[in-house]
């Protein structure tokens, strides 16, 4: 039997809507280094930092505390799990409300749906590894670099679409009907009888 549109299932629908909103924006270069630099470098900054004093202590006590006393491990690591933690907590809250409003602009309600089921994950992941985070410091790391991973796809699957951060502008699809209608037309009818 063959699906038309109008036949296709909620969960296939979502389920290609998915797939063409994580495989699109590949072939956009100012998407992909959009993401690398403002979502990961600079807004994992804090992870960054962190990292960097984490490597740079290399074994002595962290900036500020005296050398007599070398922390445990797991205090060491409660910085960076706190930058993680936070670092896909905001980005995925802020992305998952955003995909839900810009399913309003259209009659995708499994897209909004399925955004908000996934702040509600979002969520209860990042108290649960909160609570966690100075008992089980490398696990927590370990579940959320996933969660931080989860996080800047539900972010790319969100602004895949902006015309902001892709190679083709909207001027540029209209050059293929010929541009703007309103505009003057070169040349004259002088000379030209019926």
């Amino acid at each position: 039997m063959a699906e038309t549109e109008q036949g296709i299932g909620g969960y296939t629908k979502l389920r290609r809507e998915l797939r063409r909103r994580t495989v699109e924006p590949f072939f956009q270069p100012p998407f992909v280094f959009y993401v690398l630099t403002g979502v990961v470098l600079f807004g994992g900054l804090g992870i960054w930092v962190e990292l960097a004093k984490l490597l740079l202590a290399n074994g002595t006590a962290p900036v500020g505390v005296g050398t007599e006393s070398v922390l445990p491990v797991h205090s060491k690591l409660e910085p960076l799990v706190t930058a993680v933690i936070t670092f896909f907590s905001t980005l995925a809250g802020a992305s998952t409300i955003q995909l839900n409003y810009s399913s309003y602009e259209g009659t995708n309600k499994a897209i909004g749906s399925f955004a908000l089921l996934l702040m509600c994950c979002f969520a209860a992941l990042a108290l649960l590894l909160a609570l966690l985070g100075s008992s089980q410091p490398r696990i927590v790391l370990l579940l959320g670099a996933i969660c931080s991973l989860a996080a800047v796809w539900v972010w790319w699957i969100t602004n895949g679409d902006e015309p902001t951060f892709r190679e083709i502008t909207p001027k540029d699809a209209e050059a293929a009907v010929g541009g703007n209608p309103e505009r003057e037309l070169p040349g004259t009818l002088e000379g030209f009888e019926a």
